[in-house]
């Protein structure tokens, strides 16, 4: 008993001098299409109780230049899901590509990220100079979002995704926040919680749109999964109609009576939401 005390001591100083080390402040959603402006907004996730006042977003245009700063004058991130949260700033910076850089207090720079179709190759000035973004994708839809998912409580432990609805404010819909511990102890000692991870629920599978270009109708196939619906968007994000599959692995859409233009489907499954453009002839 008394070396198994001695075993679980010893795991929790590991894993505190380990978190104490590794940050676990990061952007942890973005969504700069939406619709209307107040729901364009930049998400941070960190641990609760954390004041992020004196801290910044840094706004840079694709050339590497500084676009806008936004002091961030108070936000406390509260307690949403194991000692973790959330909490959303407006997004000030017009159009959708560039970088984004997140500024710890001490004006040190925590992430560097660029998004959108021009994205930033390098920082020509502002805290981020000389540094190389991570490039995390593009938007799809102004209801999507470009968004972390999986399981853990650090930056590294996630994975982006721009295939899912947005959750401003809220931890993701694809995400499992860990303790502070994780499963470690839990592990060690043959405890493993049985919840499945997010990471493992979000299995998005390869559909197949064809014919596309279409003049009448398209057929989805998803191989080996069932198709719950599918929603058909015009190119503002109206949906303009739904349909049922009947949990089939194949579906024909029938769309002759829609102008000539770009549409959207957007096929749910029981693990994923994907999102597929085609064209009208």
């Amino acid at each position: 008993m008394k070396k198994l005390l001695q075993l679980i001591f010893a795991v929790l100083l590991v894993c505190q001098f380990s978190f104490a080390q590794s940050p676990s402040t990061f952007i942890n959603e973005i969504n700069y299409l939406a619709s209307h402006p107040d729901d364009r907004i930049v998400e941070i996730a960190g641990e609760a109780g954390q004041d992020l006042a004196g801290w910044s977003l840094v706004y840079y245009f694709a050339d590497g230049t500084i676009n806008a700063i936004e002091e961030i004058q108070s936000g406390v991130i509260p307690n949403d899901q194991n000692d973790f949260g959330v909490i959303i700033y407006d997004i000030d910076q017009g159009g959708g590509s560039g970088g984004l850089a997140l500024v710890n207090a001490s004006d040190q720079v925590v992430q560097f990220i660029s998004y959108g179709l021009t994205p930033v190759i390098e920082a020509l000035e502002g805290p981020a100079a000389g540094q190389t973004p991570e490039f995390i994708g593009s938007q799809l839809l102004p209801f999507n979002s470009l968004q972390l998912f999986g399981s853990g409580n650090e930056y590294e432990d996630f994975s982006w995704t721009n295939l899912l609805l947005a959750s401003p404010g809220s931890i993701n819909v694809r995400q499992l926040i860990e303790g502070l511990l994780g499963n470690l102890g839990l592990n060690l000692f043959g405890l493993q919680e049985q919840n499945s991870s997010a990471q493992d629920d979000l299995r998005v599978e390869t559909v197949q749109v064809y014919p596309n270009p279409f003049v009448e109708r398209v057929r989805v196939t998803l191989p080996n999964a069932e198709i719950n619906k599918i929603s058909v968007m015009d190119a503002s994000g109206r949906f303009i109609r739904t349909v049922s599959s009947n949990y089939q692995s194949q579906v024909d859409i029938h769309m002759g009576d829609l102008s000539p233009g770009i549409y959207y489907l957007v096929c749910e499954t029981g693990n994923a939401v994907s999102t597929h453009r085609i064209l009208k002839r």
